[in-house]
């Protein structure tokens, strides 16, 4: 199921006072342009292997309060332009600004079936005055079963992916998240690793 919609955002832009030239028009998505191209949609599909130490309420893998889920996933992710004419944000000190925004939605599945089902939107928020700040993006999510996300940031291009090597290796709480530090070995690891060679 991809997104299937017209809409559009369709707000009413300040007209410039008579004797001052109205601005340029402006890319609204800015950064946020790759998603979708010049076309305003874009689908993304590929494959990926998910790793996630689960807990075990059932004793399906025995007497262990947990166990080692392993599967391989298909993801689709599509992206619609529906900034139309402006997304209006509306500011107190601040002048009105225009945003440009992507609707988005994430679907990954393993073998049995969905697995994760995430529709939300990305925003390209011009600089401010009042505050000062730069050009943001941000993304807001929701994810059906009670998980609703708002993170806002300065977006950074990078020529590629940069995902540090990490481990799968849960550590005690409290302790220092470095892949290091007070890991809790478990012997489905071995597996893992075998798996991985």
């Amino acid at each position: 199921m991809g997104i299937e919609t017209n809409f559009k955002f369709a707000h009413k832009h300040a007209v410039a006072p008579e004797g001052v030239a109205a601005e340029a028009p402006v890319d609204l998505l800015g950064p946020l342009r790759a998603f979708v191209g010049n076309q305003g949609k874009r689908t993304w599909a590929g494959t990926g292997f998910n790793m996630i130490w689960r807990p075990n309420h059932g004793g399906a893998s025995g007497p262990k309060d947990f166990f080692l889920e392993l599967n391989q996933t298909t993801e689709t992710l599509d992206f619609t332009d529906i900034t139309g004419t402006g997304v209006g944000d509306r500011g107190f000190n601040q002048n009105d600004i225009f945003l440009g925004a992507v609707a988005y939605l994430q679907q990954i599945s393993d073998r049995t079936g969905p697995q994760h089902f995430e529709p939300g939107v990305w925003a390209n928020a011009p600089p401010t005055t009042d505050p000062t700040e730069p050009t943001t993006v941000v993304r807001m999510g929701s994810i059906p079963h009670g998980t609703s996300i708002n993170l806002q940031g300065i977006g950074l291009q990078a020529p590629e992916p940069q995902i540090s090597p990490t481990t799968i290796t849960p550590f005690t709480i409290g302790s220092k998240d470095d892949g290091q530090t007070n890991l809790v070995h478990f012997p489905e690891e071995q597996s893992v690793q075998t798996l991985a060679c």
